[in-house]
This record gives C-alpha cells, sequence and structure tokens, in this order.
C-alpha cells in the first residue's frame, strides 16, 4: 500500500513539474520543497531495506533530473539553482522526520510491552 502511495507522488511530481504552467504545471520552490519532504518520507517507509544515504541520492537525482528535463524543454520552464537545493533540503527533512517517526514508534512499542509486563506480575501477585 505504502510504495503504491510512493509510485503515486513520484508521478504526479514529475507531472507537475514537468508539463506546461499553461495546462496546470505547478512550479516554484514551494512546490519542489513539499514535494520533496513527501518523498523524503515515504521513500524510506517504502523500501525500509534501503540505506537512508542512498534514498537521498536518489532523491537527489531524481532531482536533478527533473531540473535538466525542465531546462531542455521548450515549454515554458527553467530549471534553477534554487529547485534543485530546495529538493535537497527537503527531502533530508523529510527523511530526519522518517527516523524520528522510527524512534518514537520503537519507544511507544517498549513502553507498551514494559507497561504489559507490569500489570501481568502485578495480577501474578495478587494471586
Amino acid at each position: 500500500m505504502i510504495r503504491a502511495l510512493w509510485f503515486l507522488c513520484i508521478a504526479a511530481t514529475m507531472w507537475f513539474a514537468l508539463i506546461p504552467p499553461e495546462m496546470g504545471g505547478l512550479g516554484g520552490t514551494s512546490y519542489h520543497g513539499v514535494a520533496f519532504m513527501v518523498l523524503g518520507l515515504l521513500t524510506p517507509a517504502a523500501f525500509p531495506r534501503v540505506p537512508l544515504v542512498a534514498i537521498w541520492i536518489l532523491l537527489l537525482v531524481f532531482g536533478g533530473g527533473i531540473e535538466l528535463a525542465q531546462g531542455m524543454m521548450n515549454v515554458n520552464r527553467h530549471s534553477e539553482w534554487d529547485d534543485f537545493v530546495t529538493d535537497a533540503f527537503a527531502a533530508t527533512v523529510g527523511i530526519v522526520y522518517y527516523r524520528i517517526w522510527l524512534y518514537l514508534r520503537a519507544r511507544m512499542a517498549r513502553d507498551d510491552a514494559s507497561s504489559e509486563e507490569e500489570s501481568d506480575s502485578a495480577s501474578q501477585d495478587r494471586k
């Protein structure tokens, strides 16, 4: 399920980044930031066995590819370094949020397990 959502986000990012503005293409740093923060969060969740550094590099390659394609197209699109830097920063933020989510999820699981053990030992003491 998460991979299907990831694929949909990749496809939407490419679509809105590469179609002409007259056809609904979205451009600008804020759109790049949102797209790559979401991808930075979803990509490690969709592919948990891939090292985070590799995911970050692949997202940079993807962002760079978008900028190169925009530069080569003659449809009122322009490649910009600011967008690429935003892609890199937003992907980093998304990956960091993913790591924070993993940490919090593991901590909550430990807390749940320890509270269950405490309740089991308390019920054993009552018997």
